[in-house]
């Protein structure tokens, strides 16, 4: 019989679409350093160049896999032209005017995730500082002149 229980413990799950190599290989290795909380299962998708985007996002918005589909790409220089052309073939899909303005900019999502990675690279350094220490503390604990 099948448990009947609502499943309180499952991850949410978040699709993120990386233009390309650049991006997909960042956030694969923020997902190793294990930036976000324990609580979301994060899946990446490389899109293999910015016109297949939007293609990418109708597949996984259609499948129902993720919980949200975020899009990560670069907004190229002015005029922005293909990134303009991936923001509307987004809102066509949703035959809406403003689906693909709901997001916050690049910039500040940059800013959040490079102050989690620092704050992991400083607990890193601070325990690799602890660790010599207490290497040296016991080093000098066992040395020979302690062992007669």
């Amino acid at each position: 019989m099948p448990n009947k229980f609502p499943k309180f413990f499952d991850k949410h799950k978040i699709c993120i679409i990386c233009e390309g190599n650049e991006e997909y290989e960042y956030f694969k290795r923020l997902k190793d350093l294990k930036v976000w909380n324990e609580q979301y299962d994060i899946s990446l998708v490389n899109a293999g160049g910015n016109g297949n985007i939007p293609a990418r996002y109708q597949d996984r918005y259609q499948n129902g896999a993720a919980e949200l589909v975020l899009v990560f790409c670069d907004t190229e220089k002015k005029p922005h032209e293909q990134y303009e052309d991936i923001k509307r073939k987004i809102n066509e899909f949703h035959d809406v005017d403003n689906a693909a303005d709901e997001v916050n900019s690049i910039s500040s999502i940059k800013g959040y995730i490079m102050n989690k990675v620092n704050m992991i690279k400083q607990n890193l350094e601070f325990m690799g500082r602890t660790w010599m220490n207490c290497r040296h503390f016991h080093k000098s604990c066992i040395s020979p002149r302690y062992l007669l």
